[in-house]
């Protein structure tokens, strides 16, 4: 944890992250709990080779490298393998590590595996990690909304991903996971607290902000399952499309 914080902060949180991710998604699988543990150690582990990456390759943007610089950056999972089996980490969760950047149509890597070869762990750690990649915020894009992550891994299956698998994932984290920021039909912005058990598009949201009038509000919990008003969800959205602030907020918010 020490040498991902050091390299570098979003190396940390995509790691967490991802580990998160795998664990809610095999919980969702109905997987044992030790199982449970075993993916979000590999998920947390998965980008360890990225500490041997030179920081001027590993913090460009991925459409601006050039072939010999992703050529190098490619290389970070053979690092990570190794750097495992000098800790002794299990196989099992080595094998997990080296098949996240596999796809099914054989074009990954490193080893481009054919379908048959990529172990369902495999499989998983694939989409968790895309998936935290494509609305990860970086310093060079804006991370796309959840809604539009989930569109483009189904897009991408059954050829990329396994296809049963991303329609597992798509449950576990609901179509509005926790954090998103949506925007309702009365023109109010909100952040999602809790999914519904059943019903994916109607989650707890806290009302915070006004689209309309285009400044704050005294923020308000609400349940768009018993809402008997008809407000709903009309898209995802982040926070940049309003210049929001939100994390700090809040913080003021609890302060008073």
């Amino acid at each position: 944890m020490s040498k991902i914080r050091e390299k570098d902060s979003y190396l940390l949180e995509h790691s967490l992250n991802v580990a998160i991710l795998l664990a809610n998604f095999a919980i969702q699988l109905g997987l044992k709990d030790d199982v449970v543990q075993e993916l979000a150690l590999s998920g947390f582990l998965h980008d360890i080779g990225k500490i041997n990456i030179p920081d001027e390759i590993l913090h460009k943007a991925m459409v601006e490298l050039t072939d010999e610089e992703m050529d190098v950056m490619r290389k970070h999972v053979q690092f990570g393998v190794d750097v495992l089996v000098d800790m002794q980490i299990p196989s099992s969760i080595i094998r997990t590590i080296s098949e996240h950047h596999e796809r099914l149509d054989g074009a990954g890597y490193p080893k481009q595996l054919d379908d048959h070869e990529i172990s369902d762990f495999g499989r998983m750690i694939a989409i968790a990690d895309t998936y935290d990649a494509i609305t990860a915020h970086r310093c060079y894009k804006a991370g796309m909304p959840s809604k539009k992550a989930l569109q483009i891994l189904i897009k991408d299956s059954p050829h990329k991903y396994d296809q049963k698998l991303v329609m597992q994932f798509v449950k576990s984290v609901g179509i509005y996971p926790v954090g998103t920021l949506v925007k309702l039909n009365n023109e109010k912005i909100a952040m999602v607290l809790q999914q519904h058990p059943s019903e994916s598009t109607k989650p707890k949201v806290k009302v915070f902000y006004s689209a309309k009038n285009q400044h704050y509000l005294p923020p308000v919990d609400i349940d768009l399952a018993t809402q008997a008003d008809g407000v709903k969800i009309t898209e995802s959205i982040i926070a940049s499309d309003y210049n929001l602030d939100f994390n700090k907020y809040f913080k003021e918010s609890i302060a008073v």
